[in-house]
């Protein structure tokens, strides 16, 4: 992986973990996975083919 591509890949790591942080503010980790469960799930029920 060259160089322009590894950093846009740390700068969009950095912007999701950044968007993670600011969801959870003060809620704690426990309940905070219900949020992300639901959210991957309804990530891949859209995206996946009826089929």
């Amino acid at each position: 992986m060259n160089n322009p591509e590894r950093q846009f890949l740390t700068e969009l790591d950095n912007k999701f973990w950044k968007a993670a942080d600011k969801l959870r503010a003060n809620m704690d980790a426990a309940n905070y996975k219900h949020v992300v469960n639901q959210a991957v799930w309804w990530w891949i029920t859209s995206v996946s083919p009826m089929n």
